[in-house]
């Protein structure tokens, strides 16, 4: 889930799904500890978006203990201007799972080549019962001249 989609996606999965509903999710740019721009937004869900406020330090907090089992994967972007700061983006419960990146924002992850590339990867390392199923090919072609994917 993108943004608020990537907090609601998680809250579901943990709050509300019976265990085994989500294997896997990930999120792009979601304000997962809330983010400073909370009070641009207007009502409870914005409030629910408080950095480091109830609801979200309540969220993570279910998300580190994974008692699912369930494989969050993280992008967050060093220059997001609604997500500040950008590491609110992260739980920090596996780095290995958690991706920050330059030269991409809040908006602009939904057109960029490099956080499509990510997604197809840890896609195609996901083990489903689907798995093997050549369901649809996706081709990105070759990289634009000015794409830049610089991972930190």
């Amino acid at each position: 889930g993108h943004s608020m989609g990537g907090m609601v996606a998680s809250y579901f999965n943990e709050f509300l799904a019976a265990q085994g509903h989500a294997t896997d999710v990930i999120t792009l740019g979601s304000p997962l500890q809330g983010t400073t721009m909370f009070d641009y937004g207007i009502g409870e869900a914005a409030n629910d978006m408080e950095w480091q406020g109830p609801f979200a330090t309540a969220l993570v907090e279910k998300m580190r203990e994974n008692r699912h089992g369930v494989r969050y994967y993280h992008i967050a972007f060093r220059n997001d201007n609604l997500v500040v700061p950008f590491e609110a983006a992260l739980t920090g419960a596996d780095p290995s799972r958690e991706i920050v990146l330059d030269d991409v924002g809040h908006l602009s992850t939904l057109f960029s080549r490099c956080v499509a590339e990510i997604i197809v990867t840890w896609l195609a390392e996901l083990h489903s019962p689907l798995e093997g199923r050549n369901l649809c090919q996706i081709d990105l072609g070759s990289p634009a001249p000015d794409t830049r994917c610089a991972v930190q």
